[in-house]
């Protein structure tokens, strides 16, 4: 028993001691091993075997009394899930891996509870005219309203203009500048690169022209298309935020592609959002190593990336007439982010049901025997 417990623990991520003692149903023994052990443990557990004609009723109230004295967990496995009343509210369980399944739990639990708070950052904003943007608006929002509002909140979109000719393609590259873009705005091609609807790297007018030619053979004659000026190199990553039913504003974080789309890797956090916030919810996709230099690429501008994701947070924290914000692209380069396109639609706000902070509330907690 004891190495079934001691084998649980490892598989669980805990450390077992190396003291055993098997105690029968001497009380005595039993006050003085746990003694002993309870100031070098973070928890004790004792694994019972209701094997007659042994009485296990002493034991079970000597385990109940040791955890009214001793200031750390103390829990029991019991063979078989028999109920023993006398281990009072020492909670119980019906195997040695039922019992470190929950400690494991409690272990998580408080460190989750130990992590640092962070804070929200304070951020110049104009609400008052994000707020007039939104006003009354129930749909999509065009590109120039999704723009001017995620300029009020300090996030700048790379301007596009949509273009119908190839003489307008090459007019509206001069006027944002080289390297130019052409892309397909319709869907499938919107935001899906590896479906060829976009054009890169475009140099001069004889490029934009190929490019216009190329991209009319794709997409057809009537699909809209847009220039761009083109984004330094960089990771392309995916920003969003929504106004969900029971959790209130969320943000999400993941990185651009269909790749992470089909394994769902995707982050989510309810708001605020606190700088630690951000940091976490930035590393913890399993993608994140390719912002870091991921097989000797340049790493990029992380800091940039987590000051965004802040922005976004705020905005969708402090206007619920969003109903769902999508940066998609976004890259992120070695100095700094750029946005690429942005989705915003506006509706009556949902109804929250959260008051004042949004955090967690840490009720009384009342001893209950799992068995009973």
């Amino acid at each position: 028993l004891v190495r079934l417990t001691v084998a649980a623990a490892a598989a669980a991520g805990l450390t077992g001691g190396s003291g055993r003692l098997k105690l029968g149903s001497a009380r005595g023994p039993f006050a003085a091993a746990w003694g002993a052990a309870a100031p070098t443990s973070d928890a004790l557990m004792v694994t019972v075997a209701p094997l007659p004609p042994q009485p296990v009723a002493p034991l079970a109230v000597a385990v109940a009394a040791a955890a009214a004295t001793l200031d750390i967990p103390v829990l029991a496995g019991v063979l078989g899930g028999t109920r023993i009343p006398e281990l009072g509210a020492v909670p119980a369980y019906p195997s040695p891996e039922g019992a470190v399944a929950a400690l494991r739990q409690v272990v998580s639990y408080a460190r989750w509870r130990s992590r640092p708070l962070g804070a929200v950052p304070p951020l110049e904003t104009d609400l008052d005219a994000a707020r007039a943007l939104v006003a009354g608006r129930s749909g999509p929002l065009d590109d120039e309203a999704g723009a001017a509002l995620l300029a009020c909140y300090g996030v700048e979109v790379e301007p596009m203009i949509e273009v119908d000719s190839a003489d307008a393609a090459v007019e509206a590259a001069r006027r944002l500048g080289w390297p130019a873009v052409l892309k397909a705005r319709s869907r499938p091609y919107r935001h899906r690169p590896e479906l060829g609807g976009q054009r890169l790297g475009l140099l001069d007018e004889a490029a934009v022209r190929a490019a216009w030619a190329s991209l009319r053979d794709r997409v057809g004659p009537e699909a809209p298309l847009v220039a761009q000026r083109q984004a330094a190199t960089g990771v392309p990553v995916v920003l969003g935020s929504e106004e969900h039913p029971r959790y209130g504003p969320l943000v999400s974080f993941g990185l651009a592609g269909p790749t992470t789309d089909l394994l769902g890797d995707r982050a989510y956090h309810i708001l605020p959002l606190t700088d630690v916030d951000a940091e976490r919810l930035v590393s913890s996709v399993r993608a994140a190593p390719l912002l870091s230099g991921y097989r000797g690429s340049e790493p990029v501008d992380v800091a940039a990336l987590r000051e965004l994701i802040l922005r976004l947070a705020r905005l969708a924290d402090d206007l619920p007439d969003v109903a769902r914000l999508m940066l998609d692209p976004v890259i992120v380069s070695v100095r700094g982010v750029t946005v690429l396109s942005a989705e915003v639609v506006a509706g009556p706000p949902p109804r929250r049901a959260d008051a004042g902070p949004r955090r967690y509330w840490t009720a009384p907690v009342r001893a209950v025997d799992p068995i009973s």
